[in-house]
């Protein structure tokens, strides 16, 4: 058990809290940091449908507020996902995440046969990163910015950019990485066709995170 962890912000990866917890503690060998939160160094830092979930809830210091479910609901990207899927699919899948379903859960979602292309490096809104900071004192890795397709900010109208962290690195997958320093924002053009639509998108996609429980009530807990 340890004995605390660092809340996750509205919106923000099981990942980025994670990333946090790891950077604050110091520990100087990764592993003992999945070792920590997951109980196993047999896994690697996933960034976004994470596994083992159970064992995560029991490492938590005691009177904490979460659950396995709340976790999946408010920190993973699979909420997104279950709007397209049958709901004995989305229940089997959280049940992966809960135990040790590893690459399981991503060719139940097919997301490895998909055409389209997962993002190489982690995201961020430029101006997110102003305001997480002014509000919070630090930025994080919001979920959001981690779908692929999803390539603006609904909330500011900009274009997400790339950090220097990289999404999937064989050299690093026990990693947890916290958010980097940005780039400047690159604004959407209203009178651009092409950015209407990827704000519309950006912002569909918001609200399929915002309301899980209206799309297919009976999929959820």
């Amino acid at each position: 058990m340890i004995g605390w962890f660092t809340d996750p912000y509205p919106d923000e990866l099981l990942y980025s809290a994670c990333a946090r917890f790891h950077e604050r503690t110091q520990y100087s060998n990764k592993k003992f940091t999945l070792l920590r939160l997951f109980g196993t160094t047999n896994s690697t830092a996933i960034i976004d449908f994470p596994c083992r979930l159970r064992s995560f809830i029991a490492a938590l210091p005691p009177c904490h507020s979460y659950s396995d479910d709340k976790l999946i609901n408010e920190q993973t990207l699979l909420p997104f996902f279950s709007a397209f899927l049958p709901c004995e699919r989305v229940s089997q899948l959280r049940e992966d995440m809960k135990g040790n379903g590893g690459l399981t859960i991503h060719r139940r979602l097919g997301v490895m046969a998909s055409r389209i292309t997962t993002p190489i490096w982690l995201r961020f809104c430029p101006l997110c990163r102003e305001a997480d900071r002014s509000h919070y004192g630090e930025t994080y890795w919001h979920r959001l910015h981690q779908l692929s397709g999803v390539l603006v900010c609904p909330i500011h109208n900009v274009f997400l950019e790339n950090s220097h962290a990289r999404r999937n690195s064989a050299r690093d997958i026990l990693r947890f990485v916290a958010a980097d320093d940005a780039l400047p924002a690159q604004y959407l053009d209203p009178s651009d066709s092409t950015h209407r639509i990827l704000l519309m998108l950006a912002r569909d996609a918001a609200w399929l995170f915002e309301h899980p429980n209206e799309i297919r009530p009976q999929c959820f807990i």
